[in-house]
């Protein structure tokens, strides 16, 4: 059971597995398969390129919980393959990743390229072949694993849930209805398991939340098709080209090195080498290729990890966390600070502190040579820390006011949920330094939704709204911080200035507004089941007028016209205090 005292007394509910569960066990002995007896041949082009276990680079074991696993790397002098043998420390069980990439390749090389042809892959065990891959082709910076057998599930939703390693999930009426979502295959290398291939399109997706659907619905229901799913999402998350691993560290880039590094070419330096995406041959994009982006990236890797222990979910997730930060590096320099989550959208610095925030806690200390300590992720979280603090010590009044962060041409409210209920789940995993950073972000979007401030609550969660009565001025440069009371002229004077002024740009008449219903036209119920998942957040760590609030809407939102699809947003079904 979730213990709200534990996070309002103690800042952490880490206690038992969250105290414990990541920083490593026992190392177990058994009959572990040796890579000297491990072979694996690359058919492509007509040519083999034989990737010889005997010659492989011990890069250390991962030491988890359940999970104990070596790994052995082998590279081709001739291919930018890179191939990691991967066998259990004391079973019979064995895994073998294949990556496409290199850091430091030049930048005219012709390897730098996506494998768009076909090629096959057999595993060897001394003399037997144990299996052969095709792989229809494979995108630079993707890769793919084969596993002689799956990883069960080792923890506990509820488990995980008492530790505030997941937020409380649980059972409501307004989402016991049947959800429409398909289930995901991953059938092949490359699969996309049907999540959306250009991450940047906007609109409400599955796998974009604080976790997915397909994970809240296990969470929830303990549904045997939703584990298929979200396991199936996880391994599709190796497809995208977000795997920027340091050959010569043997671990993906670290930042808080290379702090003015990014996958942009414009602004990185160094840049991390990357092929243009592919084009079908009639010059279209090509939709099998993940186009990945900081705002819509979705939470595919940390539930599976934590229910499996498999250290593959946890690379994945620290691709994801290496996203956040790295897409971009203008921001990064111009604060000085190297491991700043994408503040470029208020969506995507919420999605990128989700993944820094929870490798912060479930990396482990002393890894292997293949993954990057907890000691790093803490050092992007803090960065990022301090960037919010600029915000909150401005004296500008769209900051110190009304608490706008990211974006301040169009506020998104929506966006602004986001980030709070990340922040607030920051706090429940033990970030005790985020408390009054979330209680000062929180103050906005609760102004427009307590019913006190001056904005009318039955408009809470507007698509955009404008603090700056010249907000036209800046749309070139929507992410901002104001560091001096220069533009308080532009700025609104408080919510009933801010609301009057957006009735004016919307042209709405609340003259005959009844007070006690939502008149914000809805094409989705997803705005306002941010707003319940962010409100009931709040009220399990005391956030002022969260529980008035959120019981407020819970009585007026199932009469409201087109809030019928609400068993879509299980991601946001969390239980009351």
């Amino acid at each position: 059971m979730f213990d709200r005292r534990k996070v309002l007394l103690n800042g952490s509910c880490l206690v038992g597995l969250g105290a414990g569960a990541f920083a490593g066990a026992r190392v177990l002995a058994g009959p572990a398969i040796a890579p000297s007896d491990l072979k694996v041949v690359v058919t492509l082009r007509g040519r083999q390129y034989v990737y010889d276990g005997a010659t492989g680079e011990d890069m250390g074991s991962y030491v988890g919980e359940f999970v104990q696993q070596r790994c052995f790397r082998v590279m081709h002098p001739e291919l930018p393959l890179t191939v990691f043998l991967r066998p259990d420390v004391a079973s019979d069980r064995l895994e073998v990743v294949v990556e496409l990439g290199r850091m430091w390749i030049p930048s005219d090389s012709p390897s730098m390229a996506h494998i768009t042809d076909p090629y096959t892959v057999e595993i060897a065990r001394g003399q037997k072949s144990v299996a052969k891959i095709e792989v229809p082709f494979h995108w630079w910076w993707a890769r793919w694993r084969w596993q002689s057998a799956p990883r069960p599930i080792v923890r506990k939703p509820s488990t995980l849930i008492a530790t505030s390693l997941l937020p409380p999930y649980g059972e409501m009426p307004e989402y016991a209805g049947q959800s429409r979502m398909r289930g995901a295959v991953y059938e092949k290398p490359m699969d996309q398991a049907g999540l959306a291939s250009d991450w940047s399109t906007t609109g409400e997706r599955s796998e974009i939340g604080p976790i997915t659907e397909a994970q809240a619905e296990y969470v929830i229901t303990g549904s045997s098709s939703s584990l298929q799913s979200l396991l199936a999402q996880a391994e599709a998350c190796a497809s995208a080209p977000i795997h920027w691993r340091d050959e010569r560290t043997g671990a993906f880039i670290n930042f808080q090195q290379y702090p003015t590094a990014s996958a942009n070419e414009h602004d990185g330096r160094p840049a991390i080498p990357r092929p243009p995406a592919p084009r079908t041959p009639d010059d279209k994009q090509d939709r099998r290729f993940f186009r990945a982006d900081t705002a819509h990236a979705g939470a595919l890797a940390y539930v599976p990890f934590l229910l499996t222990d498999d250290p593959y979910y946890l690379e994945e997730l620290q691709a994801l966390g290496e996203l956040g930060i790295g897409e971009a590096a203008w921001f990064r320099k111009l604060y000085k600070l190297p491991g700043l989550a994408q503040p470029d959208q208020t969506r995507a610095f919420a999605w990128s502190m989700r993944s820094l925030f929870q490798l912060g806690v479930v990396s482990p200390e002393k890894p292997p040579r293949w993954l990057l300590p907890k000691s790093y992720w803490r050092k992007n979280v803090a960065d990022s820390r301090a960037f919010m603090q600029l915000y909150m010590d401005s004296p500008a009044r769209i900051h110190r006011y009304f608490r706008c962060f990211t974006n301040i041409e169009g506020a998104p409210t929506w966006m602004s949920h986001f980030v709070s209920f990340i922040l607030a789940w920051g706090v429940m995993l033990g970030y005790r330094e985020w408390q009054d950073a979330y209680r000062w972000q929180i103050a906005g979007p609760m102004a427009q939704c307590n019913g006190k401030s001056g904005w009318s609550r039955q408009w809470p969660v507007p698509l955009r709204w404008y603090p700056l009565k010249t907000f036209e001025k800046y749309k070139e440069s929507p992410s901002m911080l104001f560091k001096d009371t220069s533009v308080d002229a532009e700025t609104c004077r408080d919510w009933s200035d801010a609301w009057n002024f957006f009735k004016t740009q919307q042209k709405i008449d609340d003259s005959g507004w009844d007070g006690h219903s939502i008149m914000a036209p809805m094409q989705s119920p997803s705005y306002l089941q941010y707003l319940m998942g962010s409100l009931r957040m709040a009220s399990h760590l005391g956030i002022p007028d969260a529980v008035e609030s959120a019981a407020w809407f819970e009585k007026v939102l199932p009469s409201t016209a087109g809030y019928k699809h609400i068993s879509e947003f299980k991601k946001w079904a969390i239980l009351p205090p």
